[in-house]
C-alpha cells in the first residue's frame, strides 16, 4: 500500500511540474535540425533566464521539481528557465555527443537562434 501512495505522489508531482511547461520546436538553420525546448516561468517578471542543456534529462530526473521546491522554500530566487533538449523530437535519437559547448555550431545556435 505504501508503494502505491509513493508512486501516486511521484506521478502527480511529475505531472504538476510538466503541466507548467511550454514546449516549442526551433528549426535551427545553424544546426540544420529541429531542437525541442521546454520553457518554465517565462510569464514571470524576472531579470534572469537560465538555459540548461540536456533539458529533457533535467525534466526526466526531477530537476524542475527540485527547482520548484527550492523556489517555494525561498532558497533560490525566481528565474525563468529554458530546458534545451538533445533528443531528436522525430526519431528519439539522443544527439548529446554533438550538442555541447565544445561544438562551435552549438554555441552559435545558442547565441544567434536561442537567446
Amino acid at each position: 500500500m505504501r508503494f502505491i501512495f509513493v508512486f501516486m505522489v511521484a506521478f502527480f508531482s511529475s505531472f504538476y511540474a510538466f503541466a507548467q511547461l511550454d514546449a516549442i520546436l526551433i528549426k535551427s538553420q545553424i544546426l540544420e535540425e529541429d531542437i525541442e525546448v521546454y520553457l518554465y516561468g517565462m510569464e514571470r517578471k524576472v531579470e534572469k533566464t537560465i538555459y540548461l542543456t540536456d533539458g529533457e534529462k533535467w525534466l526526466q530526473y526531477g530537476g524542475l521539481i527540485q527547482i520548484q521546491t527550492l523556489e517555494k522554500e525561498g532558497k533560490i530566487p525566481l528565474h525563468s528557465y529554458v530546458f534545451v533538449s538533445t533528443t531528436d523530437p522525430k526519431t528519439g535519437i539522443d544527439r548529446r555527443n554533438n550538442y555541447f559547448f565544445c561544438n562551435a555550431d552549438y554555441v552559435s545556435f545558442f547565441e544567434k537562434e536561442l537567446i
